[in-house]
């Protein structure tokens, strides 16, 4: 890739002088494929985040998993859980009710087993996660939110 990357800006190189004040040239392509290695590199790290959240889920590790949700999704599990007459007042207790429930455990471990990750759009400080997993023989399609907090990807899920 890095000769592919060399070529293109040799051959940017060559014609108007005047090109790279207007974002052409070398100095446009540059600034377009430090924007793009950005991007992947942002991909790569929501996809990771994902998979590590959802593994902790399945290691029973609810203290890492709830680190890596947003404020605002620990406060709707919260929520949730109250609504369905079970006590928790931390996203860890709220989580080890979840498991509790040995049918809600093992959905969530098939999660893990089936998940297959898809598309991964990046916006400035928010992304989506195309992802599907298997239920009853048949493959479910989701869309996950998620937001940088500290410079680091939290699952933002709310519904």
């Amino acid at each position: 890739m890095l000769a592919l990357a060399g070529g293109a800006v040799l051959s940017g190189c060559s014609g108007d002088g005047d090109r790279d004040e207007r974002g052409g040239g070398a100095v446009g392509y540059l600034e377009q494929l430090d924007n793009r290695l950005a991007t992947l590199d942002d991909e790569a790290a929501v996809e990771k985040a994902f998979r590590d959240y959802n593994q902790n889920l399945a290691d029973r590790d609810f203290d890492a998993a709830c680190r890596q949700n947003a404020p605002e999704t620990t406060d709707k599990l919260l929520e949730n859980l109250r609504g369905a007459a079970i006590e928790a007042s931390t996203c860890e207790e709220a989580f080890a009710a979840v498991y509790a429930t040995p049918a809600a455990g093992e959905l969530l471990d098939a999660v893990v087993d089936t998940l297959d990750v898809g598309d991964v759009t990046i916006g400035r400080d928010t992304a989506t996660i195309a992802w599907s997993v298997e239920s009853e023989g048949q493959r479910i399609s989701v869309t996950s939110s998620m937001r940088r907090i500290d410079g680091e990807w939290r699952l933002v899920d709310v519904d």
